[in-house]
């Protein structure tokens, strides 16, 4: 995993890419029972409901840039697909609401007025103004030739008179959406609301997440649309609320997968170098970073709460080290000459144990992101001669 400067961009796409999913939870939590939500079908995020209304969503974090500006790109060329959406048949503007969400506060004169209009007049009247701040006054539109050649293309679009019928309606139907920058603490907010008691609220929110990400990653792998039933999330959400309060299961609170930023720093991590000493393959890296990352933040996170003692995680700890002795013990006897694969078969046997602890269950990357800690501490290692490489290696 070679280190390369990232763009400083990243970040800021990376928290648009998130605020997806939020947003599909959402939604979930929202939506008829009988609904749809999708992303990247017909929109970032939609909602699809049995009597075929839709909810069509836009999702901007806002961070660095300004999408609501009155000279975005991102803001007409949102409108504009819209537009080819509709004559596409894709969506029908009778039965679709349109959304933009932007999480961060910004400023938008033209957007937040095409937000305000009430009926097909008030649209009207704020699209002939836009027109005229943008391009000047008909018919000679003096401006337009000091706009932008990337924003010329998307407002062609938007003020032609063959679409001023279908922009009209999207208008009317139009909602600009402004978060604070809070998205996780006021879905939080929203989940308490909703569905689930105080105390084991980010309990449940924590698991919906991770559930809906790889429902829709299991979709797209499978080349099904990433789409999930409201219905189905409820009924996992209140499955999962239920094993909780039997108190047999300890809840993952990992949420999302890790961000390049985070596999970059870990990429040399000691716990990634005694993987790659055994030939360790690229995807199976990130599956490791993201384990090692999720078990660090549940131990935190069940101390913090009550829900394990330090002495069972010491225990916990020496248990593991004791099954990784006694495994190394036998692959040291059974196994390959070769000392990679050896410590290969080593890693393969050790990672794929799960234990409890206290008696309850534990996420399915705890055993092995335990494993995974040991290693970085050099307490265990895969290749025989670990120790020795690693120090050849500095």
């Amino acid at each position: 995993m070679a280190s390369k400067k990232k763009s400083a961009h990243v970040p800021g796409q990376y928290y648009g890419y998130s605020l997806q999913c939020t947003h599909c939870v959402s939604r979930l939590l929202t939506a008829a029972p009988d609904a749809t939500v999708s992303i990247e079908v017909l929109e970032d995020v939609a909602t699809e409901s049995a009597t075929g209304d839709v909810e069509v969503i836009q999702v901007k974090s806002g961070v660095g840039t300004n999408p609501i500006s009155n000279r975005s790109v991102d803001l007409w060329k949102t409108f504009r697909n819209w537009v080819e959406a509709v004559h596409d048949r894709a969506i029908d503007p009778e039965k679709t609401s349109f959304i933009l969400h932007v999480e961060t506060p910004r400023p938008g004169a033209i957007c937040k007025r095409f937000s305000n209009a009430q009926d097909a007049g008030e649209a009207s009247a704020a699209i002939i103004a836009a027109r005229d701040a943008l391009w000047g006054t008909a018919p000679n539109f003096k401006k337009k030739q000091e706009v932008a050649a990337g924003l010329v293309e998307q407002l062609d679009i938007i003020f032609s008179p063959s679409n001023l019928n279908v922009v009209t309606k999207i208008v009317c139907r139009f909602q600009l959406s402004i978060g604070a920058r809070q998205a996780y603490g006021t879905l939080l907010e929203e989940m308490k609301t909703l569905l689930v008691d105080d105390d084991i609220a980010e309990d449940v929110l924590l698991h919906g997440l991770g559930w809906v990400k790889k429902t829709l990653d299991n979709a797209i792998e499978k080349g099904l649309p990433p789409m999930i039933a409201a219905n189905a999330f409820r009924t996992e959400l209140n499955s999962f609320r239920n094993s909780l309060k039997k108190r047999d299961y300890l809840p993952s609170f990992a949420g999302l997968p890790p961000t390049p930023e985070q596999l970059l720093q870990n990429a040399l991590r000691p716990y990634v170098r005694q993987l790659n000493l055994v030939d360790w393959k690229e995807d199976s890296l990130f599956t490791a970073i993201s384990q090692y990352l999720n078990t660090k933040v549940n131990i935190i996170q069940y101390g913090q709460r009550g829900y394990v003692n330090r002495k069972s995680f010491q225990n916990f700890e020496q248990t593991i080290k004791a099954l990784w002795q006694n495994l190394r013990d036998e692959v040291e006897i059974t196994g390959p000459e070769d000392l990679v694969k050896r410590g290969k078969l080593l890693a393969i046997k050790c990672l794929r144990e799960r234990r409890k602890i206290e008696g309850f269950e534990l996420p399915e990357d705890f055993t092995p992101g335990s494993f995974h800690l040991l290693a970085d501490a050099l307490e265990i290692g895969w290749h025989a001669e670990y120790l020795e490489l690693l120090k050849e290696a500095q």
